[in-house]
């Protein structure tokens, strides 16, 4: 008698909750979890804020819009969501319950759908052939403030989802080679992104030939004593 009725019950969800299920339950550890980590670590979201979600027809994209829709319904952060969207993505985002608009006023703060996965092989890029470390960081401020929710959720976890849930999304290819190093190094060590990006959140300055501080180059030889020198 339970089983027939939550049996009952699931048939009564539709398509686009079931989906949200998914993202709660069966992916929590992989998409919520660190959903939630980096909106809170980083202060992403706040009270007051008008945050403007632009939807491309990707994976990524969409699962920024229902974790910020799943967020507005349990936070007690007062916030709101503005969605917009060109045709290309209508119809996954009518399928997945997304509203768009056509308003853009009032936004404060832009969603950018970047993963771990694009701050890792940014990050390598400019080690190997920019000749410096650098990384998007989750929030950068500006006339709008550009946030980055999905920092700390791997592309690989995004695209379970989507495939679990027989979402179609464009497909772009990929031919960065640090996106081919860094899938060939997690086949060893799963956790290489999360290394990435602790590595981050721990530079030891002192160890530093030179890094560059709001706009200003520092070199290690202004901390340098010429006594100490051999």
């Amino acid at each position: 008698m339970l089983t027939g009725t939550l049996t009952d019950m699931k048939r009564e969800l539709k398509e686009h909750q079931l989906i949200e299920r998914t993202i709660i339950k069966k992916y929590r550890k992989e998409l919520w979890n660190p959903f939630i980590q980096g909106v809170k670590n980083y202060s992403l979201v706040n009270d007051g804020d008008v945050i403007l979600i632009e939807l491309e027809n990707t994976a990524e994209s969409m699962l920024l819009a229902k974790l910020l829709q799943q967020l507005k319904r349990v936070s007690s952060t007062d916030f709101e969501l503005i969605f917009t969207g060109g045709e290309k993505c209508s119809k996954n985002a009518e399928r997945l319950n997304i509203p768009l608009s056509e308003n853009e006023a009032g936004a404060n703060k832009l969603a950018l759908s970047d993963t771990l996965s694009d701050i890792c092989e940014e990050l390598l890029s400019g080690l190997f052939y920019g000749g410096e470390i650098k990384a998007p960081l989750p929030a950068e401020k500006g006339e709008t403030t550009a946030i980055r929710p999905m920092y700390c959720i791997s592309r690989s976890a995004v695209e379970k989802w989507a495939s679990f849930n027989n979402l179609i999304f464009n497909k772009t290819e990929n031919e960065r080679k640090t996106a081919e190093i860094l899938a060939d190094l997690k086949k060893t060590n799963p956790e290489i992104e999360n290394n990435i990006l602790n590595s981050l959140s721990a530079l030891c300055l002192d160890t530093m030939v030179g890094y560059t501080l709001n706009g200003e180059h520092k070199s290690f030889l202004e901390n340098y004593s010429d006594g100490d020198k051999k």
